[in-house]
């Protein structure tokens, strides 16, 4: 199992959902894509962060793009002055995607600058708290280099020590509550690593649906697109029955759609970006089923 290919799969059923809009989504990319090779965030410039959406959007749409130059984009950048785990795993899963070659020993080498003593990953080098974010990009940027994760039970402990008695897994230690995100991103963590996944941690996240979509977490005023999209992605994993969900989902979905081709992030949200466009992918896809 793959973090970031399956993502794509699952976001490709979307083109089931999406009919004759499909090729308005990819458009609505290729309008993000930047002359330098990147593509825009939401302040309109080009952003290494963005460009993993923009590029998996159009990989899952099977949209053509000029690789190249994206190429060059990614040159040009020195992996080790990237100021977090968040850019570093997005320049690799970038090169991933464009299939550049990714120095597998460099790499890890970067990547374990972000290793938190207890076996987890932080988003910023030399942090002691571990955060399930940090561990999902990090599994998944090794996954990317081809290399074996480090300490492979230490991690799935460290993981693990961030589920709570109601089966929901917090982002980080001193977290009020558990989170449908962190909870999604748990589940796929164990998923790749072969660690059982509770069948309380399944019903707790499935109870977070608001009838809508997903919250961030319980108190927040209403879904939003990428906690969506993450639970419903973990949930199809998992195999759960996601039929009671779908109807009400894909109306929630819809409200979100544009006609200019993106998803706005939730209710609230007036900037289209590809990141939530492509959450609005993976949300559509991870409700078809086996569809394509």
């Amino acid at each position: 199992m793959n973090i970031g290919s399956d993502m794509i799969v699952a976001a490709g059923k979307s083109r089931s959902a999406l009919g004759d809009s499909v090729p308005r989504v990819k458009e609505f990319f290729l309008q993000k894509a930047c002359s330098d090779g990147g593509f825009a965030g939401r302040a309109g410039k080009s952003d290494l962060y963005y460009a993993v959406f923009g590029l998996s959007g159009l990989q899952a749409l099977e949209g053509s793009f000029e690789a190249g130059r994206c190429c060059h984009f990614l040159e040009v950048i020195a992996p080790e002055t990237l100021p977090d785990l968040v850019h570093l795993a997005a320049y690799i899963r970038c090169r991933s995607l464009l299939r550049l070659p990714r120095d597998g020993g460099k790499m890890s080498g970067l990547l374990a600058r972000f290793r938190t003593p207890q076996g987890g990953f932080a988003n910023f080098a030399d942090s002691d708290e571990t955060n399930i974010y940090s561990c999902f990009l990090a599994l998944g940027a090794f996954q990317d280099i081809g290399r074996p994760l480090p300490d492979r039970q230490a991690f799935i402990r460290c993981v693990r020590s961030l589920r709570r008695g109601s089966g929901g897994f917090v982002n980080r230690h001193n977290a009020p509550v558990a989170s449908p995100p962190a909870t999604a991103a748990a589940i796929v963590i164990a998923r790749c690593l072969g660690d059982p996944v509770k069948e309380k941690t399944i019903r707790w996240l499935l109870d977070q649906h608001d009838g809508a979509g997903f919250v961030a977490a319980r108190g927040v005023c209403g879904p939003d697109l990428l906690s969506t999209a993450v639970a419903l992605h973990s949930l199809a994993l998992s195999g759960a029955d996601l039929t009671p969900l779908r109807e009400p989902t894909l109306d929630f979905i819809d409200s979100l759609w544009s006609g200019k081709g993106g998803f706005f992030g939730h209710w609230f949200d007036n900037v289209l970006d590809c990141e939530y466009t492509y959450y609005g992918l993976l949300a559509l896809g991870s409700l078809q089923g086996d569809a394509l």
